[in-house]
């Protein structure tokens, strides 16, 4: 997924009718994050989809920030998922805002 750019809210355009938006958001004290996040209209599909090509999503259990079994919150606001990127961070996919 390749973005197009960012406007000066941190917003861009992702590939496939995709958004992207730069900030900070994590599930745990020890979340180290980064400031990218791509937003999808299915995140579920998403997930799925990045899985089949070998990605791995966190997975949060016993904690306020819990996931289900392919590692997708849906605890309150959108639902989301996190994953490290090569370098170690942590990215999450999460859904278009409504």
């Amino acid at each position: 997924m390749e973005a197009a750019g960012h406007d000066r809210g941190g917003r861009g355009v992702g590939a496939a009718g995709t958004s992207r938006r730069r900030g900070t958001q994590g599930p745990t004290d020890e979340f180290r994050g980064s400031r990218w996040s791509e937003r999808v209209p299915d995140v579920e599909a998403a997930v799925r989809g990045l899985t089949d090509r070998g990605v791995r999503f966190e997975r949060y259990e016993g904690t306020p920030m819990a996931t289900d079994e392919i590692g997708v919150f849906r605890q309150g606001g959108p639902p989301i998922a996190w994953f490290d990127d090569p370098a170690g961070n942590v990215l999450p996919v999460i859904a278009l805002e409504e």
